[in-house]
């Protein structure tokens, strides 16, 4: 172990020394993703290592925290991603990551930092950096994270990019936002005919399962062990099977077990869903908490529900600050305007106004219709097809498509988020 380190020091001392002289890491030519570890901390370095062993598409360089080094190596580097360790003499580390983005803001910074620091993490956010992870991260949460900031790697031409997250927020009870999931999702399954999963973000005691008449046998709670390394035919088992061909990762009515689980937990399982299937549609709660963070990351698109009564947009407006704090760019949402009719309404062009964006799609107000589909346990998209309601989410989930259906690939490339 002491001669690997010893050999991982003298090869993140050599990419500085070449960087300096203005030449290229004959390693580094020779991979794909080049990724900087900016730590003197041996062990983390190697856990990174161990992480990414085997992995041909990506290059490691390291070197110390000394900020000269780093900003010497990032600016004569052509690098994808930087990893940058929190612990720094003072605000050191923030100060590394406004340069950084400064410097190079086509290059995604991730701090790593612990979970327990939730201010400085949400000072890093706002200072530049794309994501967070753990000091003490799981392989399986590292790897997601630089794929889906800097695109993954492509296996061959013609072959179908990976499939599309879509989660689904508001921050109140009584706006729908589970009854809009649900429907989504059967709406996405039949019109794009790809494979669909659904998954109650509520993670406790969630909705999906009386919206939809299952009874699971598994929830999330038992993928928590297995998160790391997620085989297709365990994430396939835990999934429940709906009717109309969608599949259900429900939520826990375990408490206890639900401790355990982590946000780093939560993305390596979007990655698998997204991996197997070609729409992943996220039923969030109706509270900010720390798996906010790991949706928003894992979204192409953010759809916020909202009615047209001032707590509602109240509700709204808290989203999206926090959305911007967690470094989720207002580009990524789209605005879902529930029950738009309703008699009293706040007027559409006052709810743009205030939130200050366009609504993306309106649904008209039918409680009755809804009620009687939650009661039953059967979306009213298979029930009432042809009620207008029904109708208008079908169009979300039509407009959906269109916007973010994947596409063959036919060279490598990064996805941006």
């Amino acid at each position: 172990m002491e001669a690997k380190e010893q050999d991982g020091q003298a090869r993140g001392e050599q990419g500085v020394s070449q960087a300096q002289r203005g030449e290229k890491d004959p390693a580094v030519e020779r991979r794909g993703r080049r990724i900087l570890l900016v730590s003197k901390d041996e062990a983390l370095q190697e856990r990174v290592d161990s992480a990414l062993e085997g992995k041909g598409e990506y290059a490691l360089l390291r070197c110390s925290e000394d900020p000269g080094d780093a900003l010497v190596l990032v600016s004569q580097t052509n690098l994808d991603l930087i990893l940058l360790d929190r612990r720094m003499p003072g605000e050191e580390a923030l100060r590394m990551v406004r340069e950084l983005g400064q410097q190079v803001p086509e290059v995604p910074v991730v701090v790593l930092a612990e979970p327990a620091d939730v201010d400085w993490i949400r000072r890093a956010l706002l200072s530049g950096a794309r994501a967070f992870l753990p000091l003490e991260f799981a392989p399986g949460s590292l790897l997601q994270t630089i794929e889906d900031l800097c695109g993954r790697l492509r296996e061959a031409p013609g072959k179908r990019a990976p499939g599309r997250t879509v989660v689904v927020v508001g921050l109140k009870g009584g706006l729908g936002r589970s009854l809009v999931a649900s429907n989504l999702a059967l709406g996405l399954h039949e019109l794009s005919k790809e494979r669909v999963a659904l998954v109650d973000g509520q993670l406790l005691y969630g909705d999906a399962e009386i919206l939809l008449n299952l009874t699971p046998q598994h929830s999330i709670a038992d993928l928590i062990d297995h998160a790391g390394s997620l085989d297709p035919e365990l994430l396939d088992e835990a999934l429940a099977r709906h009717a109309s061909g969608v599949r259900v990762l429900a939520a826990s009515n375990n408490a206890s077990a639900m401790a355990r689980l982590r946000a780093e937990h939560v993305q390596s399982i979007l990655s698998g869903l997204r991996a197997q299937y070609a729409w992943t549609v996220v039923d969030t709660g109706n509270w900010l908490d720390e798996w906010l963070g790991a949706f928003l990351r894992a979204a192409d698109l953010v759809l916020l529900v909202t009615t047209p009564e001032l707590t509602a947009l109240r509700a709204a407006r808290v989203f999206l600050q926090t959305a911007r704090e967690l470094g989720c760019p207002r580009e990524r949402i789209r605005l879902v305007i529930n029950r738009a009719n309703l008699v009293g309404a706040i007027p559409q062009r006052e709810i743009e106004r205030n939130l200050s964006m366009e609504a993306y799609a309106t649904l008209p107000d039918d409680s009755a219709l809804a009620t009687y589909s939650i009661n039953r346990g059967v979306p009213l998209v298979v029930s009432h097809p042809r009620k207008p309601l029904a109708r208008a989410l079908k169009k979300l989930a039509g407009q959906l498509v269109q916007e973010l259906a994947p596409q063959p690939v036919a060279r490598r490339g990064r996805r941006l988020l």
